[in-house]
């Protein structure tokens, strides 16, 4: 029996690699990584072509420039406040308001055109909230005009955190390697550093 098609969002995390372990039996999956000139993508890069290789049919980068996370060299202070937020004490995590929501819109453009209806994403109501996960995405894809013309398979939302960590690592080859800090080298203090620390996860340098 043939298997049913997905779009996975692959940002070379571990939510990311966690998705396409529990997915990829029960659909052929097609891989996205939106490059929306985020520091970490030297490192990113790399490891969702290989979540894909593994994974997956194909992989495909929208690359989108820094229009995205723009050079900050292109701002003013005053502006560069408004695209940083503070996230952990001590440190700034890089942040674009709807940054998530323009990345989930291009993805579901991307599926559409290749005519594929369901999408894979890493989003985790524990953080969020399914509700307001929920009602954000509607409004959001209405907006664009996508309405409910996208499937979304959220993995992440029947797992906790020791669970996702659990099948994260039963990739031996790539549990070492996945991405989740912004920049360029992993800073070990921001708030997604403190979650893959707090999984048992390692965060390393791959280039």
């Amino acid at each position: 029996m043939d298997k049913q098609k997905a779009v996975l969002m692959n940002s070379g995390g571990p939510d990311s690699l966690m998705c396409a372990i529990v997915t990829h039996k029960e659909y052929d999956l097609y891989s996205v990584y939106i490059d929306g000139g985020v520091p970490n993508k030297i490192r990113a890069l790399p490891i969702a072509k290989r979540i894909a290789d593994k994974y997956c049919v194909s992989h495909e980068v929208i690359d989108i420039g820094n229009r995205a996370i723009p050079e900050l060299s292109y701002f003013n202070k005053s502006w560069q406040k408004s695209i940083f937020r503070k996230r952990h004490v001590g440190k700034e995590r890089i942040n674009v308001p709807f940054q998530g929501q323009v990345f989930k819109s291009l993805s579901a453009m991307y599926a559409m055109t290749i005519g594929i209806q369901t999408i894979v994403i890493g989003e985790d109501q524990h953080i969020k909230g399914k509700e307001q996960c929920d009602l954000f995405n509607h409004w959001s894809f209405n907006i664009v005009g996508l309405g409910n013309k996208i499937n979304w398979i959220l993995p992440l939302y029947n797992y906790n955190n020791i669970q996702i960590a659990e099948l994260v690592k039963s990739d031996e080859e790539l549990k070492d390697y996945t991405v989740s800090c912004d920049y360029k080298v992993a800073c070990y203090d921001c708030i997604k550093c403190a979650r893959k620390k707090s999984m048992g996860l390692k965060e390393e340098l791959y280039v």
